[in-house]
C-alpha cells in the first residue's frame, strides 16, 4: 500500500479558488487572476507547472480570454500558509499542499497517510471519484467559503529517503530522524517510531547533507528538483 502525492488547486501539492473573484464591478469584462504555486516554470520537471500551463490555456480559450491568469511559480507569492491566507481574501488560485490547506481544513489530512493505496488506479479513484472527495469538496466550501477546485497529480508515490539505512518493515523507521513538512508529520515520524523536525524546503538540503536530518519524504519529482539524490542512500516508496 502506497500514498499518493497531490497537490490540492489545493494539494498534493489542491486549486483553491476565492468567492471574492465575482467582486468587480458588473461593467468590467476581463477578469485577472493570480495562480501561486511551489516549484520552477519548468514543464520538464515541475508537474504543478504544467498543470498551471494547461489550466491558464484552458481558461483563457474557454472565456474568449475575459478570465486572465497570471503564473506565481517558485513561491513568490509567499509560504504555503502565507498563499492560503491570500486566497480567502482575494481573486487567487492555490496549489497547494496538504500542510498549505491544514491549516483552514484539517480534515484533509485523512488523505495524506502513507501506505494508503495499492495501486494508481485505486489513488485516482478516490482523488476522482469517492464519496469522501465529493465530501471533503462539499465541506471545504462551507467552512472556508472557497473553492477546492482539483487534486493534480506531481509525481507519483510519496518516497521516504535516508542516508543510514534500508526501510523494509515498520520497525526499520526506530531512530531515524526526518524532516518534516508541519507537526503533522512530527505525529506521524513519532508512531512510526522515528523523529521529525520542521524544516522549511529551502533547507531540506543541507539540513540532509550536514546530519541535522537523516531523511525525508516526497515524490520522486522532489527529490530531482532538489538534488536530495546527492545526500541521501536509501529510497522506500510509500
Amino acid at each position: 500500500m502506497q500514498a499518493f502525492m497531490i497537490r490540492l488547486v489545493c494539494a498534493g501539492m489542491f486549486a483553491v479558488l476565492s468567492l471574492v473573484f465575482c467582486s468587480p464591478s458588473m461593467a468590467q469584462d476581463v477578469y485577472e487572476i493570480k495562480m501561486s504555486y511551489n516549484g520552477p516554470p519548468d514543464a520538464e520537471e515541475n508537474a504543478v507547472h504544467l498543470f498551471a500551463e494547461n489550466f491558464k490555456r484552458f481558461i483563457s480559450t474557454r472565456t474568449n480570454d475575459r478570465v486572465r491568469i497570471t503564473l506565481y511559480p517558485n513561491s513568490q507569492l509567499g509560504n504555503e500558509e502565507q498563499r492560503m491566507e491570500q486566497t480567502m481574501s482575494g481573486p487567487m488560485i492555490n496549489i497547494a499542499s496538504y500542510a498549505g490547506v491544514a491549516p483552514v481544513f484539517p480534515e484533509m489530512y485523512a488523505a495524506n497517510i502513507p501506505f494508503m493505496f495499492s495501486s494508481y488506479r485505486a489513488a485516482h479513484h478516490f482523488f476522482d471519484n469517492s464519496e469522501f472527495w465529493s465530501q471533503a469538496k462539499e465541506a471545504f466550501q462551507a467552512e472556508t467559503g472557497a473553492y477546492l477546485l482539483e487534486a493534480v497529480e506531481e509525481g507519483g508515490f510519496l518516497a521516504f529517503t535516508n542516508s543510514k539505512k534500508p526501510i523494509q518493515t515498520p520497525s526499520d523507521f526506530k531512530g531515524l530522524k526526518f524532516r518534516a513538512m508541519d507537526e503533522s508529520q512530527v505525529a506521524l515520524y513519532k508512531a512510526f517510531g522515528a523523529s521529525g523536525t520542521p524544516i522549511p524546503w529551502t533547507e531540506v538540503y543541507m539540513a540532509l547533507k550536514t546530519g541535522v536530518a537523516d531523511g525525508q519524504m516526497n515524490p520522486p519529482m522532489y527529490i530531482i528538483i532538489g538534488s536530495l539524490y546527492e545526500v541521501q542512500k536509501y529510497m522506500t516508496t510509500a
